[in-house]
Formats: structure tokens, C-alpha cells, sequence
């Protein structure tokens, strides 16, 4: 994996879940904001280092390339991502999603913004992919 891919993949792609919970139109306490950002970059990057590593080396392993397989993997893991922000913020502060809408809002959010997101940011990794291996071919048949 590029340096470039790996950036993207690793450091990018677990701010968005932060990037998007903290909207400035919301008015909350700094003291909360700040714990909030620390809360969503820490579990967002873990997810992402747990997940998304494990879910590469699979999808690797099986040589499961496809760009659609991309696709679904990248909803697949920002959805257990945004899963694992949720249960970290349910263990620290409870709350509503001991109800019912609490579980409806949570899938909501699987649905959009996260599981989309994290499948266009698995399918630009895919078109990297791809243009780094046209790009080495191209260097190999010069040489």
C-alpha cells in the first residue's frame, strides 16, 4: 500500500466520522467538544486500524478485487466503525439508545452519512489501487 493510500485510508477516513459529529452549528460546551474529539478520533482511528486492516488482508487473501466488493467493504467498515464510536459513547454517557429510536438513530446514521462515505473513500482507494498497478505494469514493460 502506498504512502498516499495508506494516509487516505488511516488517517482521513476516521477524521470524517469527527468531521461530521461536530458541527459547529450545534452549540455545545467546549469542555464536552473537546472530549467528544477526543473520544471520536481515538475509537475512529482503532476502528479503522482494527477493521479496515483485517477486512484489507481478507479481501487480499481471498484476491477479492473487484470494485463493487470495494464498495460494500468500505460500508461494511465505516459502519462497524460509527458501531464501535456508539458503543464507546453509550459505555461513557448511557442514554438514549437504550430505547428504541436511540437504535433507529444509530442505524440511520450507518445508512447515511457513514456507510456511503466510507464506501467512496474504499472506492478511490480502489482507483489508486488500479492506477499504481497500470502505472508500475507501464514501468515494468520500459525496463
Amino acid at each position: 500500500m502506498s504512502a498516499l493510500r495508506f494516509m487516505i485510508a488511516y488517517l482521513t477516513a476516521p477524521l470524517a466520522i469527527t468531521a461530521i459529529e461536530l458541527r459547529l452549528w450545534e452549540p455545545r460546551p467546549l469542555y464536552y467538544e473537546a472530549y467528544l474529539l477526543v473520544v471520536y478520533c481515538t475509537v475512529g482511528f482503532l476502528g479503522a486500524l482494527l477493521f479496515g486492516t483485517s477486512v484489507y488482508f481478507f479481501l487480499q487473501k481471498r484476491k477479492w478485487t473487484s470494485f463493487w466488493v470495494a464498495l460494500i467493504a468500505g460500508f461494511v467498515v465505516a459502519g462497524l466503525i460509527w458501531s464501535l464510536v456508539e458503543v464507546v459513547l453509550l459505555a461513557l454517557f448511557g442514554g438514549r439508545y437504550l430505547e428504541f429510536h436511540g437504535y433507529l438513530d444509530w442505524l440511520r446514521a450507518i445508512l447515511w452519512p457513514y456507510g456511503p462515505l466510507g464506501a467512496l473513500v474504499a472506492s478511490l482507494l480502489w482507483v489508486m489501487a488500479r492506477l499504481e498497478r497500470a502505472g508500475g505494469k507501464e514501468n515494468a514493460d520500459e525496463g
